[in-house]
């Protein structure tokens, strides 16, 4: 069935109907891989942090361990 068909059988409202439905299932698709990509990347960053944060203290308990001798 051609477009100009389903409209005149089914209505313009319910075409409407389908083809946003159709558009909003596609824009959840890519906002869940969006989402997905922002989640890898942030525990990542988090890793990183950790990482630092780390290196930091032992930095400090080295210069605290000098300062006393």
């Amino acid at each position: 069935m051609e477009i100009a068909d389903l409209i005149g059988n089914i209505g313009f409202p319910a075409i409407m109907c389908i083809l946003m439905l159709n558009m909003f299932k596609y824009m959840l698709e890519r906002f869940r891989e969006n989402l997905e990509k922002v989640e890898m990347q942030h525990a990542s960053d988090i890793e990183s942090l950790k990482k630092a944060l780390e290196n930091n203290t032992n930095v400090m308990q080295k210069l605290i361990d000098k300062m006393g001798e």
